[in-house]
């Protein structure tokens, strides 16, 4: 059976990461890295035994290994950025997440080892109101996660995360604080989640009609089209061709994918060792 995390669309704060040098990015797990499309295939380097888009690293771009067991990627992140401080590497470690994994204890863990040893960690809590099925109501009485940051003796800071230049300019900030020895920041970015959180949930049990159609109103991809458009950096016509192109690269690397041929029940105990 395949699953895949739904990430289509998906704001977040990656415009940050992607401009700021030295930064190694932590990533948690298949929602927050999109476009990666896997499937029970044989010729991947995971055999079609793993999660989608779980359990890899490029060191050469400075991703960490991934984690699938929600929030435990947090402590990590705190211990690559003092590891890098102890090398003298000069590095800011961008740890991403969404508002599920702020109510595990090792959210605390993490974010606590960072503010007291002042590391150079931007937390970014992609906060789309939902932890699957369970909305924010009934995780914390106060939605607003950067409120937390006080209580850390760090600095919180809340963004529209639809908004792609405004999370730029607050990673961009935070990574600039962090570089200058000013101790991590744990950025809010207020996100609506369009589709369901994966293709195993059917979030029309727990969301309304009214509700979803209020989200699609927040299309990311849509909003920077028209803020580049209204600034003469982009045409109409030319932010369609990158849309179709996009959507060409992706109806591509699905075909592929339901090409690979299957795993072979033979294989089943291959590379298990306990």
């Amino acid at each position: 059976m395949d699953v895949h995390g739904q990430s289509a669309r998906r704001p977040n704060a990656h415009p940050g990461q992607a401009r700021a040098r030295s930064v190694c990015r932590v990533q948690p797990g298949a929602r927050r890295h999109p476009g990666r499309i896997d499937r029970g295939d044989r010729t991947r380097l995971s055999a079609g035994r793993n999660l989608p888009g779980g359990c890899y690293s490029y060191p050469r771009l400075k991703i960490a290994p991934v984690s699938q067991v929600v929030a435990s990627w947090i402590p990590k992140a705190a211990g690559i950025a003092y590891a890098a401080r102890l090398k003298g590497e000069g590095s800011v470690t961008l740890c991403t997440f969404g508002d599920g994994a702020t109510s595990q204890g090792e959210f605390h863990e993490g974010v606590n080892f960072a503010a007291v040893h002042r590391l150079p960690v931007v937390f970014v809590c992609e906060n789309n109101s939902y932890a699957i099925s369970v909305p924010i109501r009934l995780q914390m009485a106060n939605p607003d996660v950067a409120d937390r940051a006080t209580g850390y003796g760090v600095l919180g800071v809340t963004v529209d995360g639809t908004d792609v230049p405004a999370c730029y300019e607050a990673c961009r900030e935070a990574v600039a604080r962090a570089r200058r020895g000013e101790g991590p920041t744990l950025i809010d970015a207020k996100i609506w989640r369009i589709n369901s959180h994966t293709s195993e949930d059917n979030h029309l049990k727990y969301r309304t009609q009214e509700e979803l159609a209020e989200a699609s109103r927040h299309d990311p991809i849509t909003r920077f089209g028209a803020w580049m458009v209204e600034r003469g950096w982009l045409t109409a016509e030319g932010a369609a061709k990158v849309q179709a192109a996009c959507d060409a690269e992706a109806s591509e690397a699905a075909d592929w994918a339901e090409l690979e041929p299957d795993p072979l029940p033979e294989d089943a105990l291959k590379h298990v060792f306990a």
